[in-house]
Formats: C-alpha cells, sequence, structure tokens
C-alpha cells in the first residue's frame, strides 16, 4: 500500500488502526482534514481503502483561519491529484449540510468509482450544533443510505484535528446503532474505548454533554427504542445531573 513518508508520519495510526463502529469492525476512518502538503495522499488513501462514503464535518475556513484544505473541485471542473482524477457530480446545498457525488476515476487503469460527500456545515470547531436536530437528521441521512450498500468500505469521517467532532459523530451513529439492535448503550465504555485507540475522541465536556443529548433525544423519537431510557436510565440520569449543575452555575 502507498503512503508517502510524510504522511505516514502525521497519519498513520489514524488510517491504520481506525475505530471500530457498532455494526462492524474497522467501519469507520477518523482522520484530520487534508492539508496543501496531504491532498494527493488524502486521496491515494480514499481510492485504497475503495472508501464510497466521506462525512465532513468542518468548514474549510472557520473564524478566519483554514481549518481544512478544499480537497474537492471548486465547480464542475474535474480535478487530478496524482493519477487520480476527481469530478463533482451533483450538489445539493441545503441550510446546515450539502451533499455532494464524486466520481472518482485512476488514471492509471481507468477504472471509476463514485463517492458520497456529506458535508455538515453548522458545527463550530471546539463547539457544539445549537440544536440536536439538525445533526440527528444529518445522521440518519448517512446511516440510511449506508445500510443499502454492499459490499462498502470504512466511512471516512474527518473535521479539522480528526478527533471532536468526528469522535462525536461516529460515536452518536455507532450508540444509536446498538440501541436499535439491543435495546441499550454504554455511553461511557464506548468512549472509553474510542480514545484508547485515539486519544482525544470527543474533545471537550460540550460536546460529550451534546452526545448524551443527541441519544436522548435520538431515542425517545424513536417509539420502538422507548425501553433503552426505561431498562438503562444512564443516559437520562447524566443529561439531569449535567442540567442541574449548568443551574447551579447561573
Amino acid at each position: 500500500m502507498f503512503l508517502c513518508i510524510q504522511y505516514v508520519r502525521i497519519n498513520w495510526y489514524k488510517y491504520h488502526s481506525p475505530p471500530k463502529g457498532y455494526k462492524k469492525e474497522k467501519e469507520f476512518i477518523a482522520a484530520q482534514g487534508p492539508t496543501p502538503t496531504t491532498l494527493h495522499d488524502f486521496w491515494r488513501m480514499i481510492w485504497e481503502q475503495r472508501i464510497t462514503t466521506i462525512v465532513m464535518l468542518t468548514n474549510c475556513v472557520e473564524n478566519g483561519r483554514v481549518k481544512c484544505e478544499h480537497y474537492w473541485p471548486l465547480d464542475y471542473t474535474p480535478c487530478t491529484y496524482d493519477d487520480i482524477t476527481v469530478s463533482v457530480i451533483t450538489e445539493t446545498i441545503l441550510s446546515d449540510w450539502t451533499i455532494r457525488d464524486f466520481c472518482i476515476k485512476r488514471i492509471i487503469t481507468s477504472e471509476v468509482r463514485h463517492a458520497r460527500h456529506y458535508h455538515y456545515t453548522s458545527w463550530p470547531d471546539h463547539g457544539v450544533p445549537q440544536t440536536t436536530d439538525t445533526i440527528l437528521h444529518f445522521r440518519d441521512l448517512v446511516r440510511e443510505d449506508l445500510d443499502k450498500i454492499k459490499d462498502n468500505g470504512p466511512v471516512l469521517v474527518h473535521c479539522s484535528a480528526g478527533v471532536g467532532r468526528t469522535g462525536t459523530f461516529i460515536s452518536l451513529d455507532s450508540l444509536l446503532c446498538q440501541a436499535e439492535d439491543q435495546g441499550e448503550i454504554g455511553v461511557f465504555s464506548f468512549v472509553e474505548e474510542l480514545r484508547r485507540n485515539r486519544p482525544l475522541m470527543i474533545q471537550n465536556e460540550d460536546q460529550y454533554v451534546f452526545l448524551h443529548q443527541c441519544l436522548l433525544d435520538g431515542i425517545q423519537s424513536a417509539p420502538k427504542n422507548d425501553r433503552v431510557i426505561l431498562e438503562h436510565p444512564a443516559v437520562y440520569e447524566n443529561i439531569l445531573a449535567m442540567q442541574d449543575c449548568e443551574v447551579s452555575q447561573v
């Protein structure tokens, strides 16, 4: 497998020890956003890992700072990264996210593949979205499409540093899948394992609290999962404790 030495030093652990999801081992690849010097290797990794789903949780520029290189074509004119050509086939822009379809071609072999790019645009760095509604809807869109794809490669999830927003999204999807299938979830143990494999996943307390709130709202909105709250009230109790703490600090 080809990866340039510079990129291996930065991201070897991130790409070759991806966190597992609930549904299967190595379901996700957690990555930092590419930089100008790693663009070519970023696309090489997408090709070699046969990635068909990319989840982007950062804007390229936030608060006047570049957080992630713009790694896809700015318009419908193809861009080439070494021997990989990328074209934007469709682009649907909504208020909180954008969905793009890419055509990816390996020049040497003329092989063509397709990937879908889910770009959530309302999540501030080191912070959380204003409500749980949009991220839950966004996650459902991603999961519904994933469940339709057979023999797909891992899901590439990235933000800027590849830990805070990335870790929160991976935890949310995996734990909601667990709730649906088993009727129970273990938030602390999942995050603990995630951090054991990749330090700083879920970067701060706000993101950890937001994960709990998303899980509570997501579970309560699904009638068949009501028993999760009744049988395993840890999520609900954690939310109440955090809310009480916030009130006491006012």
